[in-house]
């Protein structure tokens, strides 16, 4: 998995653990819980030292259109 962010123009000091001068990039293994809905990023390297090692949950939800 990778990912890479970058926030509007206004909000592109900000730094913090996940963002670095506003941008974000970060890559590692993903896995998925279908049952649970939720996908888990195992960061193996960023841009932001502080995210790795870090384990990442994020609950999502799929939906059909028509």
């Amino acid at each position: 998995m990778s990912v890479q962010l970058m926030p509007p123009q206004s909000e592109s000091s900000i730094s913090n653990d996940y963002v670095k001068e506003g941008y974000e990039a970060s890559f590692g293994s993903c896995d998925m819980n279908e049952q649970e809905q939720t996908a888990t990023h195992h960061v193996q390297g960023s841009v932001s030292p502080g995210l790795v090692g870090k384990h990442l949950a994020r609950v999502y939800q799929l939906s059909v259109g028509t």
